[in-house]
């Protein structure tokens, strides 16, 4: 897998779709939304959608099983939140009405899905630390990215597939509220050694500008869809 700083200051600084309102309230550290339909065209992407739903709290597990199910075939979308404390029933919304105020994705989250070839997951995390909930994940980002995702406000990750050659593409754009700050971690993400890391990150030229301005570091990853199905199918 290989990872690419990138940042284009006209797509996220100009050009910011409406916010999406999902139907389903907070408070939630962890809450998007899935298009399995969208997910069935990839040849990965409704294995990674049964991957979400087996991490989904477990009283909550087969509601979203059978959301994600129902809107196989329709163009619909599956909208979910973890709470913080993972544990709350009431976290999964199955198209009910919102009794608490809904949980909002902003715009530059919206974008940022547009930005991927077929994107049937779009996943927030508020704080990004949620992003490093397990151990392994932390061992497959590495010290530096997990540094990076402690230090963010929140992170959206958007994922996809393109092709041809047929690649799973994740985004992640981390959100340090502060120009500075983005501008650093990224000097520092692209500064890493390539031996103590599973991943090799070029900035493009613009990012630092970009990231100076916008206070986002957005971090695209990509990796043969073979190889994650297979991983997956294990």
């Amino acid at each position: 897998m290989a990872g690419c700083l990138t940042l284009t200051g006209a797509a996220w600084l100009w050009l910011r779709p409406a916010p999406i309102t999902l139907n389903v309230a907070g408070p939630a550290g962890t809450f998007g939304m899935a298009m399995p339909k969208a997910a069935a065209r990839t040849g990965t992407g409704t294995l990674l959608l049964e991957a979400l739903a087996r991490h989904a709290p477990e009283k909550g597990r087969s509601a979203l099983q059978a959301d994600l199910e129902a809107a196989r075939s329709g163009a619909g979308r599956v909208d979910f939140a973890f709470t913080p404390d993972r544990k709350s029933t009431d976290s999964w919304s199955r198209g009910d009405a919102v009794r608490k105020p809904a949980l909002v994705l902003p715009s530059e989250a919206v974008l940022q899905s547009k930005g991927v070839d077929d994107c049937f997951l779009l996943i927030r995390f508020e704080p990004a630390s949620g992003l490093l909930e397990t151990p392994a994940r932390r061992r497959w980002m590495g010290v530096a990215l997990s540094d990076a995702v402690r230090e963010a406000r929140s992170a959206t990750v958007a994922v996809g597939e393109e092709g041809p050659p047929t690649r799973l593409v994740a985004t992640i754009a981390l959100d340090f509220g502060d120009g500075a700050k983005a501008e650093a971690a990224l000097e520092r993400l692209a500064a890493e050694d390539a031996s103590s890391s599973a991943f090799v990150f070029a900035a493009t030229p613009d990012a630092a500008a970009t990231s100076r301005v916008s206070g986002l570091v957005v971090i695209r990853l990509e990796a043969d869809a073979r190889l994650v199905k297979a991983a997956l199918s294990r």
